[in-house]
C-alpha cells in the first residue's frame, strides 16, 4: 500500500481498533467511589446499585483494589441475596457477539451458580431475595471447570453470548433456587450466615468492531451522577431521559439503632455490665408483633489492620446478637455482619470521627401492616 493511503487509512483503522476494545460497563473495576446524598460517606461504587433499598457491600484489598461483594445465600433462611445492577454504556446491537468477562473469589463457599442477566430495565425489589429470572449468561459451566486449589482464590471467567437487541441493563448475582445448588464449604458453616461471591473487573466487549455509540459519554455521566444509593421513588433511577425505567418499591418502615463504643470494653467484644443492663432493658420492652426481620452491623474506625478491624466487628456484633438471644429475639435475626473500617459514618481524621465510626447498628425492619 502506497504510504499516503497508508496515512490516510489509518486513523479509520485506529478508529475500529478502538470501538472493538470498548467495555460497555463504566466503573468496571470499582475503584470510583459514590459517597452517598444519605450518608456523607463512600457507600458504593459509581455507576452501580443494588436491587434492593439496602446498603451495597463491597471491599479493599491491601493493595487499594476495591472490589464488590454479594450475598448467594443464606445458610438459615432460604432465599437471602444481593444483587448489583448497573446501565450499559451503549445498547447491544441484535444478533451480534459479545465477550463478557469478570473475576470472581468465593468466600467460605463455592457454588456453581452465579449468572448474568441483561434487561430492558432496571431490576427492583423491597428486600434482598432471590430475582426469580433466568440468566441471560449461566456461568455454571465455567465454574465446573475451575480447578480445585484455586476455588477460594480469584479466578476469571470469559465467556461469549449472542445479543437479542434489548439488552440495556447488566444484573450480576444468584438467579437459581436454593435447592438447586451444589456448594462445597470451604469452611465449616454457620447458621444465619451471609456467603458470599466477591467480583472484580466485569467488562463487556463486543467481539468484532461496531459502529461507535454516540450516547455513552452521555450515560456515563448520568451513571456517576447518581448520589442516592438506592431511590425509593417513582421516576427513572438511572437516567431522565428513560420515561419508561421506574422503581416501584414502598417505603420501608424501618428503625436503625446505633450503639457505640460506649456499650464495650477497650478493644474487646465484651459487653460491660452497664451495656448489657441497658441493651437488656432496650431489647426486653420492643413490641415483638410488630417486628418483621433485624440485621446487625458492626463498624470500626480505621486504625490497625484492616483484618483485625473485620474481625473485631464481626465479634461485637454477634456479642450483640447474643443479647438479643438473651431477650428471645433471635427468630427475627436475618444476618449478622461485620464490616470493619469499610462504611464510615464521619471522617477517621479525628478523635470525634472516629469514635462515631466504632458502633453496632441494629437495623429493625418493621411489618408492613403494623398500626
Amino acid at each position: 500500500m502506497p504510504l499516503c493511503r497508508l496515512i490516510l487509512a489509518l486513523p479509520f483503522l485506529l478508529f475500529f481498533l478502538r470501538v472493538d476494545a470498548q467495555n460497555f460497563i463504566a466503573n468496571s473495576s470499582f475503584q470510583d467511589l459514590n459517597v452517598c446524598s444519605e450518608l456523607d460517606a463512600p457507600c458504593s461504587p459509581s455507576a452501580w446499585k443494588t436491587t434492593s433499598p439496602h446498603l451495597m457491600m463491597y471491599g479493599a484489598e491491601k493493595n487499594g483494589n476495591y472490589y464488590a461483594r454479594l450475598t448467594v445465600f443464606n445458610s438459615s433462611i432460604e432465599g437471602v441475596r444481593k444483587y448489583m445492577q448497573t446501565r450499559l454504556l451503549c445498547p447491544l446491537q441484535k444478533d451480534q457477539v459479545y465477550i463478557l468477562s469478570l473475576r470472581l473469589k468465593p468466600e467460605k463457599v463455592f457454588m456453581s451458580s452465579f449468572g448474568v442477566h441483561f434487561s430492558p430495565v432496571p431490576v427492583y425489589s423491597n428486600n434482598d431475595l432471590l430475582v426469580r429470572v433466568r440468566p441471560t449468561v449461566d456461568l455454571t459451566p465455567h465454574y465446573k471447570k475451575v480447578p480445585y486449589n484455586l476455588r477460594s482464590e480469584w479466578f476469571t471467567i470469559s465467556t461469549e453470548f449472542r445479543a437479542t437487541g434489548d439488552e440495556k441493563f447488566l444484573i450480576l448475582g444468584n438467579f437459581q433456587d436454593d435447592s438447586e445448588q451444589e456448594r462445597t464449604y470451604l469452611a465449616k458453616p454457620r447458621n444465619f450466615t451471609d456467603y458470599e461471591y466477591h467480583f472484580d473487573d466485569v467488562e463487556l466487549r463486543p467481539k468484532t468492531a461496531q459502529q461507535p455509540c454516540r450516547i455513552s459519554e452521555k450515560i456515563r455521566q448520568q451513571l456517576y451522577s447518581q448520589t442516592e444509593r438506592h431511590p425509593q421513588k417513582k421516576f427513572p433511577v438511572f437516567s431522565e431521559d428513560e420515561p419508561g425505567v421506574i422503581a416501584v418499591i414502598p417505603a420501608e418502615d424501618v428503625d436503625t439503632l446505633r450503639l457505640g463504643n460506649v456499650y464495650f470494653e477497650f478493644d474487646s467484644d465484651r459487653i460491660n455490665s452497664e451495656g448489657k443492663r441497658k441493651l437488656d432493658s432496650l431489647f426486653r420492652n420492643m413490641i415483638r408483633e410488630d417486628i418483621d426481620s433485624i440485621r446487625i452491623c458492626g463498624h470500626t474506625d480505621s486504625m490497625g489492620p484492616r483484618d483485625y478491624n473485620i474481625n473485631l466487628s464481626m465479634r461485637r456484633a454477634e456479642a450483640i446478637n447474643g443479647v438479643l438471644e438473651g431477650n428471645g429475639l433471635s427468630s427475627y435475626v436475618t444476618g449478622v455482619k461485620g464490616y470493619g473500617d469499610l462504611m464510615p459514618v464521619a471522617e477517621n481524621t479525628s478523635d470525634a470521627g472516629r469514635k462515631k465510626n466504632r458502633r453496632v447498628e441494629v437495623i429493625i425492619y418493621y411489618r408492613s401492616d403494623r398500626e
